[in-house]
């Protein structure tokens, strides 16, 4: 069997001829596995940035509906620290039956979440990826206010049980009132400026999708809390 032996360079032009032939070869492979890779990483950040989108559409859609609800959860309040007050157990149980004014939806940053663990956003412009962040930071500080008025509102609730009147149970009811009272108005701001700042900053508007309730589900607060007797609100 003939072996065939590296053919000798013959001089120093040929060295570089086949140097830069090599170079060449291996320059072309990686630009070619550099261009798949990039098609690659565009489809996967169109289809996630896609997603987080409609997300914070979504997100914009409970700010929305957060105003929208505003004057009624005060109001619901200005009723409720009334009774207390007043030591109306009847009205504060027909507040209960009632329920708080809260819409009780989640705000929903899973997909943004989801994009941060797999380094999607690095591939995101600059500019969009602190957009989303400052959207989906001030997102979840209104998650973490819901899930607080849920917790306080069975407090503010506490004494329509008929029991006789306690003292420390009206103070907890007013503390966990004023309580409520600062959530709202923290939450109103935020939802502000999610509907003024955020979304515009990425070209992202509120879903509708949540408008003929919400609007059917305000009115019908009004209408229970323009009730002036306790018993009428049942």
């Amino acid at each position: 069997m003939d072996i065939h032996k590296p053919r000798p360079w013959h001089g120093f032009r040929e060295l570089l001829k086949e140097t830069g032939t090599i170079v060449l070869g291996v320059l072309i492979a990686l630009g070619a596995e550099q261009a798949v890779e990039t098609i690659h990483w565009n489809h996967k950040v169109e289809i996630l940035e896609r997603a987080i989108r409609a997300e914070l559409s979504n997100d914009l859609g409970l700010a929305t509906e957060q105003k929208m609800l505003h004057p009624c959860v005060m109001r619901y309040l200005d009723t409720l620290q009334t009774a207390v007050l007043s030591k109306d157990a009847a009205k504060i149980r027909v507040l209960n039956q009632m329920g708080p004014p809260l819409a009780g939806r989640a705000w929903p940053r899973d997909t943004w979440v989801a994009a941060l663990n797999a380094q999607v956003a690095d591939h995101i412009p600059e500019g969009r990826v602190t957009a989303y962040s400052r959207a989906f930071l001030r997102i979840g500080v209104q998650r973490e206010f819901m899930q607080e008025m849920e917790d306080q509102f069975p407090v503010a609730l506490s004494g329509g049980f008929g029991l006789p009147p306690d003292v420390s149970v009206a103070n907890g009811q007013l503390v966990a009132i004023q309580r409520l009272r600062s959530l709202e108005a923290r939450r109103l701001m935020i939802s502000n400026s999610l509907l003024t700042e955020d979304g515009p900053a990425v070209s992202v508007a509120p879903t509708t999708g949540y408008l003929v309730e919400d609007r059917a589900f305000v009115s019908a607060c009004e209408a229970r809390l323009s009730e002036p007797s306790a018993d009428r609100l049942r």
